[in-house]
């Protein structure tokens, strides 16, 4: 496969960020959920960050890493967030998270230098998440195996967290 990761402006504006890859799926394939935001707890509820990792947490696809940026940066980190509010549990065995705090000018800049770290670093797929929605335990699954068998792109399966 290569997967070019295109974000612009809508419609069809001018392009504000790509990442591409080559690559085949491994034996044991892994997975990067890319997680970025700025000063999220200024926009979001703080039940909404805490859904939103408890769902990515819960995933029946577990084979997965946590990239992690903040753009803004202020320090602030979503699974940190989370392990301290409910009592620091640790992550699941086999997930490991990393957290970069880097200046950049919005989110689809941000979202760019996530999966351009992904591809880097080899993962076979990227789950791409939002602070503000929570995601259905067999997500990550269903995407995995649709990439598995021939897709290049696989999106969707989130859910807003309503009040």
């Amino acid at each position: 496969h290569e997967v070019t990761l295109t974000l612009s402006e809508p419609p069809g504006g001018r392009v504000l960020a790509t990442a591409s890859r080559r690559f085949s799926v491994s034996a044991e394939p892994r997975g990067a959920v890319l997680l970025y935001h700025s000063r999220p707890l200024e926009i979001y509820r703080p039940r909404w960050v805490l859904r939103c990792i408890e769902s990515i947490l819960s995933q029946s696809f577990k084979r997965f890493d946590i990239l992690e940026l903040d753009y803004a940066p202020s320090g602030f980190s979503a699974v940190a967030f989370y392990l301290n509010s409910t009592g620091a549990r640790p992550l699941p065995p086999g997930v490991s998270h990393t957290l970069v705090a880097r200046p950049l000018a919005n989110h689809a800049r941000a979202a760019g230098a996530l999966a351009r770290m992904a591809f880097s670093r080899g993962y076979d797929y990227a789950f791409n998440c939002h602070l503000d929605d929570w995601y259905p335990p067999e997500r990550f699954a269903r995407e995995a195996g649709a990439l598995a068998g021939g897709a290049d792109v696989v999106s969707g399966g989130f859910r807003y967290v309503r009040e």
